[in-house]
């Protein structure tokens, strides 16, 4: 095979990827609004945040409590847009200033926390508390310490704090992000493999396919070099505003509708996925098939599906953002060595 066979293969295999990931990620996205998953992450990781280990010393108790205490708060529930018969666990998302607006009225009104005066006053304050819990008062007079260092005399001590505190809120939900999206990576792989099964997806019968069937590469390669060629820049700026979005459920769908031209394309072309008669499964187990199979050629060719259907399921997992960028590489090596068409009928040549 040629190189730019060989390239028409390859892209012809990404873009199958590129659209199997679409498939996946919005099955997850259904299952994650479905079962809160985003909410349950936050609140657990509100909990952490204010000193809940999971013990059962007073400490963590007395975190837990004002943890539930925000999250119940009625400004926190009126975020929660859910309307499902069941009770909802809340809000997928909060913002740092919802967050640090909430966890001061709360100190403020159960617990004694004055917060008028400057930031000097906080601190004292903060520091004489006996009704705050322990962890709570050690973390949130940390927190008016950094505050009091960047704040000018002139300053309101309350909005020192509570930009320090959106901060601190911030951070941590960088950190519980990463663990969730760890986690989703995870079940993402275990959807992926489930959807490999269904569709026989398995990444060396689709390339065996792309091979003999020029037309059918052909097919795939005209309609992903017209996604790709026509919408790029699109797409990117699409992506890079999508990436922007602090709610990770609204930049998960802003991302799946960067790609909804994906989705009419595929309407042209036939993809070599799919369980078909028990003969052409046949051969893609054994290679030598029509002939009588021997042991080792049933042994090799389930471990090959087997093997082809896992790299497929990781290929998925990848992300759609991710094969569309390598995509658009591949087409730029595609056509390099096209000639521009001239912009003119009057230009010489």
């Amino acid at each position: 095979m040629n190189f730019p066979a060989m390239l028409d293969l390859v892209i012809g295999l990404f873009f199958i990827y590129l659209t199997l990931s679409l498939l996946v990620s919005g099955i997850q996205e259904l299952i994650a609004t479905v079962f809160e998953w985003r909410a349950k992450q936050l609140k657990e990781a509100i909990q952490i945040l204010l000193g809940d280990t999971e013990a059962n010393d007073p400490s963590a108790i007395q975190a837990q409590k004002i943890a539930n205490d925000l999250w119940n708060h009625p400004l926190i529930r009126s975020l929660n847009q859910r309307k499902i018969l069941r009770g909802s666990v809340g809000p997928s998302y909060i913002s740092s200033k919802m967050f640090a607006a909430t966890l001061l009225e709360i100190l403020q009104t159960e617990y004694n926390f004055n917060a008028s005066g400057t930031i000097d006053d906080i601190v004292q304050s903060i520091k004489d508390n006996k009704k705050l819990p322990p962890e709570i008062q050690r973390r949130i007079y940390s927190i008016a310490l950094i505050a009091q260092r960047k704040a000018s005399a002139s300053e309101k001590g309350i909005k020192s704090l509570e930009e320090e505190i959106r901060i601190w809120f911030d951070q941590s939900m960088e950190r519980a992000s990463g663990v969730y999206n760890r986690n989703v990576k995870g079940v993402t792989l275990f959807i992926g493999v489930l959807v490999t099964l269904a569709i026989n997806a398995d990444t060396f019968h689709i390339l065996e396919r792309l091979n003999k069937d020029a037309a059918l590469r052909s097919s795939i390669n005209q309609v992903a070099t017209k996604v790709i060629s026509n919408n790029k820049k699109q797409i990117d700026d699409c992506l890079i505003e999508a990436n922007k979005l602090n709610n990770p459920r609204e930049k998960l769908t802003e991302q799946n509708q960067c790609f909804e031209d994906i989705n009419t394309g595929l309407d042209q072309i036939t993809m070599p996925l799919g369980w078909s008669t028990r003969e052409e499964f046949n051969k893609q187990v054994n290679p030598r098939y029509p002939a009588k199979p021997q042991l080792g050629d049933w042994v090799f060719g389930i471990i090959k599906l087997i093997f082809g259907w896992l790299l497929s399921a990781g290929a998925i997992a990848m992300g759609a953002p991710f094969w569309f960028d390598l995509l658009g590489k591949f087409i730029n090596v595609r056509n390099a060595g096209q000639v521009p068409e001239s912009k003119s009928n009057n230009q010489p040549s």
